[in-house]
This record gives structure tokens, C-alpha cells and sequence, in this order.
């Protein structure tokens, strides 16, 4: 055990190690820090006070990105002349409240005796097959996955259950696409031989199918929707630095770039020139392609059991979300990956 405790501090003592590791802190910080903006909206549209919380949700999530967090699929550890088999998972359960309104109260304890918030959930699964050669190797991924807001507003009768007022909105899309990747190992001779850099280039396209329903309200219970059909592109790059720190026990620090570009309308069922109707529409696309940072990086760990590879770092990152201190975001989130090697000669 002492020995395995020395040879751990020796590696996280070692000054390149350590000299990467500020780099790549300082890179990330600096990205973030400089690369968002907020959208706005027409404070007389239906759509402003959901909006708002939408972009609060935007902002917390590309301000406060966790420590700990599970890399994208194709952030493998590459092992030469190695098929790598990768499944990817991610859960979305999140609830926004407005300003001076704590997500942990409920509407009785409320003063205003109202309850309003914006849910956001859903799930999205992602394999991955990479082809690892000496020093690059390249990867097929799909994904596939399912997404709603929901946005409630109601007033309630003083100390009663009768609904005075209520608005309500229901997005939801879904999609599925596949994507095309390459990455290339560096050797760099200053580099330890317990730790590998990779770097990773990757485009993937996906096609979504998106539901608007129209606003229901106390007068109006049922509603119409309308489905649209579209093309999104995702551009990434990336890079990690995989340290293995004993036998079975690897941490990598790791950074995804990622560009989004959602195409024209191909199709939809919609019948009337209606703006509400392509507001509603242009805010969820904004809000489910756009919401996460465009650069995203985070701490992982994963535990190595024979072939397997199970990486935790998402875990870590869900805790720290539930006690992240922010009394307006509920966030359940986490992330999942799995791989398996198969030598190929």
C-alpha cells in the first residue's frame, strides 16, 4: 500500500506532468470565460418568462461546469492495434425556477401562493467503435435520444387549490444521427511513459424531429402541435491527457470543442403563417442544440477490470450538481461510459 501511495504522488509531483496540467486548466478557463453571450426576447411575448429561465439555465451551465465529469465517447484511451467497443449514456432531469423563488419550497409555503418553473429532461445514448493504430486510429459513432421542456406558470386562490391562472408549454424532440472520427496519439519524449495525450477531430450529423404544442391555458386545456424536421451538424475537437496512476486506476483531464449548426426547416406540418407558432420553435431549437457551453472539459477517472474500462467521473459531476449551492436549479444530470478492448493482432 505505501508503495503504491509513493508511486502515486511521484507521478502527480512529476513538473511536465504538472506543466501540462496548468496549460490545460489555463486554456479552459480562458475559453469559457470568453466565449458566451445571452440571446434576448420581447418581454410582451407569451414566451418571455420561460425564455428567461431557459437562459439562466444557459448561463449556469456554461459558468459553473462541474470538476469532475465523464468524458464524451470518443475521448478514449487508444492502445495500439486495439478495437475499442464504447457505450456512452446520458440522463437529463433539471427544474429552473424564477428569481427570489427557492426550488426546494413548494407553492403552499410560497408568500405569492404561485408556482412556476421550467423542466428540462431526457436521455441520450451514444456507441462508439474506434480502430487504434500506433500513433492515430479512427472512430464510428452513433447517437440516438429524446428531449421535452415543459414550462408551467399558475396562481393560485388565496389559501386554496383553486387555479386562478395557468399557462403551459410542451416541447420535445427527438433525433438521431452518426458521426465520423479521427485522433492521433502524439510521442513526445518529454512526456512520462505512464501518461498519453490524444487528440481528436470529429464531425457528426443528426437528424431531428421536434413538436411544438400550442400554449394551453384555463380556458384552453387542449392543443394543438406542430412537428418539424431538420439537419443539425456537430463539429468537435478535443484533447485529454490519460495518467495512469496504478495498475488498474487511470485519471485524465480532458477538453471538447464543439460547433453546432442547425440547418433550414425541411419539412413541417405546420399550416398557418403563424409567429408565435416559429417563435415557440426557434427558442426550443436555441435552447435544446445550444444550451451546453460550446466548450466543455472536466476531470474523469476510470476503473480498469480486465478489458473493461468503467468510467465514473460523470458520477462525481451529478453529486456536485445536487450541492452545487443554487437554490433556482434542480439538477439530477449524469453521464455514463463503458469500453471494451479486443486486440487486433
Amino acid at each position: 500500500m505505501r508503495e503504491h501511495k509513493s508511486k502515486i504522488l511521484a507521478r502527480i509531483g512529476d513538473p511536465t506532468l504538472l506543466g501540462l496540467l496548468v496549460l490545460f486548466a489555463f486554456f479552459s478557463f480562458f475559453a469559457v470565460n470568453f466565449a458566451y453571450g445571452a440571446d434576448s426576447i420581447d418581454s410582451n411575448s407569451i414566451y418571455y418568462e420561460g425564455a428567461q429561465l431557459e437562459d439562466y439555465y444557459e448561463q449556469h451551465q456554461k459558468k459553473q461546469i462541474p470538476f469532475f465529469a465523464s468524458a464524451p465517447v470518443a475521448h478514449i484511451i487508444p492502445k495500439r492495434d486495439t478495437i475499442t467497443f464504447t457505450g456512452g449514456y446520458d440522463y437529463i432531469d433539471v427544474r429552473v425556477a424564477p428569481d427570489g423563488y427557492d426550488i426546494s419550497s413548494d407553492r403552499e409555503s410560497h408568500p405569492n401562493n404561485y408556482q412556476r418553473y421550467l423542466d428540462y429532461r431526457g436521455w441520450s445514448a451514444a456507441p462508439y467503435i474506434a480502430l487504434s493504430q500506433k500513433n492515430f486510429g479512427i472512430g464510428f459513432a452513433a447517437e440516438v435520444g429524446k428531449r421535452n421542456i415543459h414550462y408551467l406558470d399558475e396562481s393560485f386562490a388565496y389559501n386554496s387549490d383553486r387555479v386562478t391562472y395557468r399557462l403551459e408549454l410542451n416541447s420535445q424532440i427527438s433525433y438521431s444521427g452518426i458521426g465520423l472520427y479521427a485522433y492521433y496519439i502524439p510521442t513526445l519524449s518529454i512526456l512520462p511513459r505512464y501518461v498519453t495525450s490524444t487528440l481528436i477531430l470529429g464531425v457528426k450529423n443528426i437528424a431531428a424531429i421536434q413538436e411544438e404544442s400550442d400554449p394551453t391555458t384555463l380556458t384552453s386545456v387542449t392543443s394543438s402541435s406542430t412537428k418539424y424536421r431538420y439537419q443539425v451538424q456537430k463539429y468537435e475537437g478535443g484533447a485529454n491527457i490519460g495518467i495512469l496512476l496504478v495498475k488498474r486506476f487511470t485519471v485524465f483531464p480532458w477538453a471538447n470543442y464543439t460547433s453546432t449548426v442547425t440547418g433550414e426547416i425541411a419539412s413541417s406540418s405546420e399550416t398557418l403563417s403563424d409567429t408565435s407558432r416559429k417563435e415557440a420553435r426557434a427558442l426550443s431549437q436555441e435552447f435544446y442544440w445550444k444550451s451546453e457551453p460550446q466548450l466543455t472539459y472536466g476531470l474523469d477517472f476510470s476503473v480498469n477490470l480486465d478489458r473493461f474500462e468503467i468510467h465514473l467521473g460523470g458520477v462525481l459531476g451529478m453529486i456536485g450538481n445536487i450541492s452545487s449551492g443554487d437554490n433556482r436549479i434542480n439538477s439530477r444530470c449524469v453521464s455514463l461510459s463503458l469500453s471494451y478492448d479486443i486486440k487486433g493482432r
